[in-house]
């Protein structure tokens, strides 16, 4: 097919489909940092920091809690500020957070600031705003594009971190510890500016 007929088609296409498309993929990524990308950068902490194995569950335990609590504080900001501003200030919240995590020194620093600052913007940036926004932009086919949206979240497992072993994972970076390694999903998660736009 000639390729004007394709970018004729895509201009005409409904903006929902564009928006769900990079929704989809903002939230894939966000998973795979996120949830299944977890043991990616915690072995090296726990090492360094000296944390036992039930510290460090206790704080990924209260992350994920977290994301329920803040809700309806995060509905409130979403219906006064907008999605878009509320995903942007996640995504840069979030990286932020990454790059300050390759800075602590302590258990309270690491508690700190994974909690207050990379859980907070990835809650609210990548699953409250984008769930708002895909739910906005579709009526008629609102549980078709809701269902897409969710298989983001899924797919985000569908990585090597999330298949091999986690030693095994941390130990082909070996050098720098938590100081470099936990500025790699900082940097990944600043990549969804890249489908920002169309949200």
């Amino acid at each position: 097919m000639d390729l004007r007929v394709w970018v004729r088609k895509y201009v005409q296409l409904y903006y929902g489909w564009k928006v769900l498309a990079a929704s989809t993929v903002m939230a894939l990524l966000a998973c795979g940092v996120f949830m299944h990308g977890f043991n990616f950068f915690i072995l090296p902490i726990q090492k360094e920091l000296a944390l036992s194995s039930a510290q460090s569950a206790l704080i990924f335990s209260i992350s994920r809690a977290e994301g329920g609590a803040e809700g309806p504080f995060a509905g409130w900001l979403i219906d006064r500020f907008g999605s878009r501003r509320l995903l942007i200030w996640g995504v840069l919240l979030s990286a932020a957070g990454f790059f300050l995590l390759s800075r602590v020194n302590s258990l309270w620093g690491f508690a700190l600031v994974y909690l207050g600052v990379v859980s907070l913007g990835a809650t609210v940036g990548y699953m409250h705003a984008l769930l708002t926004n895909v739910n906005m932009w579709f009526v008629r086919h609102r549980a078709m594009a809701m269902s897409i949206f969710s298989s983001g979240f899924t797919m985000g497992g569908c990585h090597p971190g999330a298949a091999d072993d986690p030693n095994r994972v941390a130990n082909r970076l070996e050098g720098g510890g938590h100081h470099r390694r936990s500025t790699i999903p900082g940097s990944s998660v600043t990549s969804g500016f890249g489908s920002s736009p169309f949200t």
